[in-house]
């Protein structure tokens, strides 16, 4: 064989093998093919379903949207409804509020006022009082005149009386004197008199009958002390709340004394029985 038929029979060889080759190939090709296509059928199909269930998922999302969304306005709403209340609210506290600074405005004034009325009021107390004061210094010293005119009176009434009642003595004494000398003309008896005359204590004593008995003894709440001696003179008598009802009761004799009191008896008949609370002196207030 030559040269030239073994480059063929090689050249033949290698076309053999490079048509098997290209064969064999083709054949990986399209088995590639029909699964890579499949692999595809199958991965569109999985994409459909997810389509599909994206869809279903974006409408279930969308009506969940606009159901929030109408929950969102219905919110929205009240809450404008509320903000519109807590407006009128906050504008009737406002006004309240303005009232009430109004209110204290005129209480303050009316309190001023009051405290501008109080201190004149307090002014017109304190001369008020003053006036009273004076009142009263001039109503004291009248009563203090009544009352001494009224002890005046009764010490003249007194006196009157204690002059009267004297006179009366010295005129039974006179009658008694008359009748022992028409008796006894050559004797002269002063036994009535001496017994019957008037001796006061030195000293000027003032008293009070503190006690009587049945038998007309009185005791007295003067003695030794205030200057008494056993036979002295006392003038008793007795002053009432009405001037004109006080009266002059007559003589009383110390017969025992003790520095702090006496005991005494009337001498002769008295105006009126001696009580506790008589006042008994030297002489009558008022008298000479």
């Amino acid at each position: 064989m030559t040269i030239l038929g073994k480059m063929m029979a090689i050249f033949v060889l290698i076309l053999s093998i490079l048509q098997g080759a290209l064969t064999v190939m083709v054949f990986v090709s399209r088995s590639n093919w029909v699964a890579q296509n499949k692999l595809l059928g199958n991965q569109r199909d999985v994409a459909n379903t997810s389509a599909a269930q994206f869809q279903k998922d974006a409408d279930d999302a969308r009506a969940a949207s606009q159901a929030s969304e109408t929950r969102m306005q219905g919110i929205v709403a009240k809450l404008e409804e509320e903000n519109k209340r807590l407006a009128t609210f906050n504008s009737g506290l406002e006004k309240q509020l303005s009232d009430a600074k109004i209110d204290a405005a005129q209480q303050k004034i009316i309190a001023t006022a009051a405290q501008n009325d109080a201190r004149l009021r307090q002014d017109d107390n304190k001369r008020m009082l003053e006036v009273i004061k004076d009142r009263d210094a001039v109503i004291a010293q009248n009563v203090n005149e009544i009352k001494k005119a009224r002890e005046d009176r009764v010490t003249a009434e007194i006196d009157r009386n204690v002059m009267v009642n004297r006179l009366q003595q010295m005129e039974a004494k006179l009658r008694d004197a008359v009748r022992d000398l028409a008796k006894h003309s050559t004797a002269v008896t002063t036994t009535v008199a001496k017994t019957d005359a008037p001796n006061p204590p030195t000293e000027s004593v003032e008293g009070l009958v503190s006690a009587t008995d049945n038998s007309g003894l009185v005791t007295l709440t003067i003695g030794s002390d205030a200057g008494l001696k056993e036979g002295n003179t006392l003038e008793a008598y007795r002053i009432a709340a009405i001037p004109s009802q006080s009266q002059y009761l007559g003589m009383i004799r110390i017969r025992s004394v003790k520095p702090d009191k006496a005991v005494a008896e009337p001498v002769g008949r008295m105006s009126a029985p001696l009580q506790r609370g008589d006042h008994v002196s030297s002489r009558v207030l008022g008298g000479g």
